[in-house]
């Protein structure tokens, strides 16, 4: 779920530490304290989300963590996230970034589990940029805005292809890059595209069925 992370794997200090990224290990957690709501097990649907739907897992998480933004400075580019675990662990943090159409929100399953276990851990929602290389400069802007000289970032779908361009850039301020369902080249969208755009300029009504 979430982009269809199933784990993986963060490089520190030597060591590989595998994280199971998936939402079925730690929404008994979210949902343990709420009224009514248990951790067992069933059959039913209740089994993923052990008592408790994705809404109200969700509403407890905001709940307990604010919506935080950052203005992009001489713009009107702004960057929304959410943060959790210990200041002190900043300098090993994990940013996550959401693929097309997501927001903060995304990862937050995430972001509350890894955090208990005493990451510091963001997930970043980025406005629209004209390029990747406008982009990388907004993240080189929103990572001074959360005082973090370097980090680790994983980067989904869009937000892997962006980040990769980021990594080219600015190789300085990443720790380490973790991808998934993610692409390194826009080419073949824009060739379906135009395929696309050519076919609905070029077919005759009288040539359709």
């Amino acid at each position: 779920r979430g982009h269809g992370c199933g784990a993986a794997v963060f490089r520190q200090l030597g060591h590989a530490i595998t994280w199971v990224l998936l939402p079925r290990a730690y929404v008994p957690s979210l949902c343990r304290d709420m009224p009514g709501r248990g951790g067992g097990s069933s059959s039913s649907s209740a089994d993923v989300t052990s008592g408790c739907t994705i809404g109200e897992a969700f509403a407890k998480f905001q709940s307990e963590h604010a919506l935080n933004k950052v203005v992009q400075p001489r713009t009107n580019l702004e960057w929304a996230y959410y943060q959790a675990g210990p200041a002190s662990a900043a300098s090993e943090a994990l940013l996550f970034i959401h693929g097309t159409s997501g927001t903060a929100a995304a990862f937050f399953y995430q972001v509350q589990a890894l955090a208990e276990k005493g990451y510091r851990v963001l997930s970043a929602q980025y406005p629209a940029y004209d390029s990747p290389q406008e982009w990388c400069k907004g993240f080189d802007h929103f990572l001074d805005a959360v005082k973090f000289r370097s980090v680790h970032v994983f980067g989904a779908g869009l937000g892997g292809f962006l980040v990769q361009h980021f990594a080219a850039a600015y190789p300085h301020r990443l720790r380490s890059l973790l991808l998934c369902n993610a692409y390194a080249t826009t080419n073949p969208f824009a060739e379906k595209a135009l395929s696309t755009t050519r076919c609905a300029t070029s077919c005759s009504p009288a040539g359709t069925r």
